[in-house]
């Protein structure tokens, strides 16, 4: 990559009250202070360190193997204290920042704050820990000769190897990775209900009944108001009657069809994602994780750990957020539930190049899983439409369907797109959709036994899947009373029993 030159105060301002007790609270050493550069995600105290516009902060990036193969393709070596123009932080044996001996004085980008001009070793401190290692100048080999000898380290992070830029990301890209992410509210889960149902306690919710409680029918009373029919001589103004025609209005109830802007919300994303990545994105403001350069500085907190327990269905909506503007921290939990990621990915990535890939990757899925369930649909329709299958046979011929197989293979990014086929799908068959999902879920746990596996998938699809209407089916929502006739027949078996009457 090329060198970079920052937006640089010429000359270096001087810092602003605020920021001078700022710092001053959190670097007790730090003394003086010049701001050089304003705050910028762009870059990070590696980035500058290395002359890159880069955000450098996946872990990768600070091992001391990639360290020290990056600073020797900066024609860097270790070095003693004297003759260092870049001192190494530390905090037990982990690198936690750099600074650069720039223009005759040391410099440091503070995470995602400014870039300044500070004395030597004064950022020591319980964010950034003690100097321990220095390097400098060294007869460099030639470039040639540098990345042969980077080749010897297995696993380095060869910031040439990344020359070649990433496929820009396009309009069409964006508008995918968005659609990808909004499948999964279009969904009402009503069908899906059913699997709550083994949860008996939402039965007893019937305390509606307690609305029947007479009680009310002792408004009775009110039929003393008979005397009213005396009135009937208004019954010769007959036009009235003819007002029923105002119950022609029942149109109106053709308005459940507002249910349907429901899913103009999924520009969002699930109720509950929202939430979580909500809660972790507040503490992206916490000192020491603005001014860190580390990734993993932003997985500590229990607001991040909520999130990354939804699982990988919320993959979709994590790269949606990547689409607008502030919220690259979410290639983070990206890059820790997508399992491929490592495979499709060896070498680190800056922040930039992870967001892009992201976005592409996202948009490819999203392709594929629409094509490869449009094909199943089909097939499924072809399978039932054959006479003479029970619906054990048909639901194992489907299950074992390639079709069915290569959208289950795309894992559970695809789980919200499989939930809008299944919410879409109006025939008596959804259950395959439902066997889809909990292969999905299998694939993504670990050994769990199969009475616990079946509890966890109702919860998975109760929590993160459904909505916040879904989450709570006694709201009144019209669309969730239609599950309810069906609740009794959901048994063990979802599947068999939703595809019973499916070849009939």
């Amino acid at each position: 990559m090329a060198p970079f030159t920052p937006v640089l105060n010429n000359p270096p301002r001087a810092p602003t009250a605020a920021e001078i007790t700022r710092f001053t609270n959190l670097f007790p050493k730090i003394g003086n202070f010049l701001i050089l550069a304003e705050e910028s995600t762009k870059y990070n105290c590696l980035g500058w360190v290395l002359r890159m516009e880069q955000d450098l902060s996946d872990n990768d990036y600070w091992t001391q193997q990639v360290l020290n193969g990056n600073f020797q393709m900066d024609k860097m070596k270790e070095v003693n204290e004297a003759d260092a123009q870049i001192e190494v932080y530390y905090i037990g044996n982990k690198a936690e920042h750099v600074s650069l001996f720039y223009n005759g004085h040391w410099t440091s980008k503070l995470g995602k704050g400014p870039l300044i001009i500070h004395e030597r070793k004064a950022l020591e401190s319980t964010i950034y820990g003690k100097v321990e290692k220095y390097y400098g100048p060294f007869t460099a080999p030639s470039k040639t000769q540098g990345l042969v000898a980077m080749a010897s380290l297995e696993g380095t992070g060869d910031f040439t190897a990344q020359a070649a830029p990433i496929e820009d990301v396009t309009e069409e890209d964006i508008s995918n990775v968005q659609e990808f992410a909004a499948m999964g509210l279009t969904a009402s889960k009503p069908k899906i209900a059913p699997k709550p149902a083994p949860k008996p306690a939402p039965k007893p919710t019937p305390k509606p009944t307690p609305k029947p409680t007479p009680a009310k029918p002792t408004t009775p009373a009110k039929p003393a108001t008979p005397a009213k029919p005396t009135t009937p001589a208004k019954p010769t103004t007959p036009a009235k009657p003819t007002t029923p025609a105002k119950p022609t209005t029942p149109a109106k109830p053709t308005t459940p069809a507002k249910p349907v802007p429901k899913p103009t919300t999924p520009a969002q994303g699930s109720p509950l994602f929202e939430a979580a990545f909500t809660a972790w994105k507040k503490t992206w403001t916490d000192p020491a994780i603005f001014l860190s350069s580390h990734d993993d500085a932003y997985t500590k907190s229990a607001a991040y750990q909520s999130l990354v327990k939804l699982g990988a269905a919320i993959l979709p909506q994590l790269a949606a957020k990547l689409t607008t503007a502030g919220n690259d921290q979410a290639v983070i939990p990206y890059k820790q539930l997508d399992k491929t990621w490592k495979t499709k990915h060896p070498k680190p990535l800056s922040t930039a190049e992870a967001k892009a890939a992201i976005i592409k990757d996202a948009a490819a899925t999203h392709a594929q899983v629409k094509k490869g369930i449009a094909a199943f649909s089909l097939e499924k329709e072809s399978v039932l439409s054959k006479g003479g299958l029970d619906a054990l046979t048909a639901a194992s011929k489907l299950m074992t369907n390639p079709l069915f197989q290569a959208v289950v293979a795309e894992g559970g990014q695809a789980a919200v797109a499989v939930l809008h086929a299944e919410a879409a799908d109006e025939s008596h068959h959804s259950g395959i959709w439902v066997e889809m999902l909990k292969q999905i879920y299998a694939i993504e746990q670990h050994g769990a036994g199969e009475d616990e596996e079946k509890k966890e998938f109702e919860e998975w699809l109760e929590t993160y899947l459904a909505h916040s209407a879904v989450a709570n089916p006694a709201a009144g929502d019209p669309t969730v009373e239609e599950p309810a006739a069906e609740e009794p027949a959901a048994e063990e078996p979802a599947v068999e029993g939703q595809t019973e009457d499916a070849p009939q």
